[in-house]
C-alpha cells in the first residue's frame, strides 16, 4: 500500500463528528451516528445493498459522484492497495476493499457501478433521497459524502496536502473549504 495509507487508517471511523442538523449553507459532514441510520434505512429499500456500496464507497475513499459513475474494476489495484482515479491514486483500506470484492462477485459490467453507469447513479439518488427523507435528512447529496470523507481526514490528522491529492483539490480550493466550515 502506499505510504499515505497509514495517514488514512481509522479516518473514516467518523470519531469526533457530532449529530448536529444538518448545515446547508455549507457542505453537510455526516456524523457517524447519522452515517448508520442511513446504511440501516438502505435495509428498507429494494436497491439497498447496491446504495450500501455506492455510499461506502464514496465514504471512504471521497470520489466524486461523476467519477464513480466512471469508474472501472481495471482502475482498482490489487498489488499497491490503491484507486486509480484520472492521475490521483487513493489508498484503500481493508474495508473498502471488502466491498469492491464483494460486490464483484455481483456485478458483471465493466464498470464498478453496473453496466449502466449513469442510470444506476440516478436510481441510487433516488433511493438515497428516500432513506434520506426517512432518518430527517432530506437535503442530503452524493457530494456530501467527499466532504464527510474529507472533515474525517482532517479530524484524525491528515495533512492538507495529502488529503489534496487525495481529493484532487487545489491547496487553495481546500483552504476555502476548511475556512467555511472552521
Amino acid at each position: 500500500m502506499s505510504s499515505t495509507s497509514t495517514s488514512t487508517d481509522n479516518v473514516v471511523d467518523g470519531q469526533g463528528q457530532t449529530t448536529s442538523p444538518l448545515n446547508h449553507n455549507y457542505p453537510t459532514m455526516l456524523s457517524k451516528e447519522q452515517e448508520q441510520a442511513l446504511f440501516a434505512a438502505f435495509e428498507e429499500l429494494p436497491n439497498g445493498s447496491d446504495l450500501r456500496d455506492i455510499v461506502t464507497i464514496m465514504l471512504r475513499t471521497g470520489i466524486r459522484r461523476g467519477e464513480l459513475e466512471q469508474l472501472r474494476w481495471s482502475d482498482i489495484d490489487h498489488k499497491t492497495g490503491e484507486l486509480h482515479v484520472g492521475s490521483r491514486r487513493i489508498p484503500l483500506l481493508n474495508d473498502i476493499v471488502a466491498v469492491f470484492t464483494d460486490r464483484a462477485t455481483r456485478v458483471c459490467a465493466e464498470h464498478v457501478i453496473g453496466p449502466h453507469p449513469k442510470a444506476a447513479m440516478a436510481k441510487a439518488s433516488r433511493g438515497l433521497q428516500l432513506a434520506a427523507n426517512s432518518i430527517g435528512l432530506p437535503r442530503l447529496r452524493f457530494h456530501d459524502f467527499r466532504y464527510t470523507f474529507a472533515s474525517r481526514c482532517m479530524a484524525h490528522g491528515m495533512s492538507l496536502a495529502v488529503l489534496c491529492l487525495i481529493c484532487g483539490w487545489s491547496f487553495s480550493s481546500l483552504r476555502k473549504i476548511v475556512h467555511q466550515i472552521v
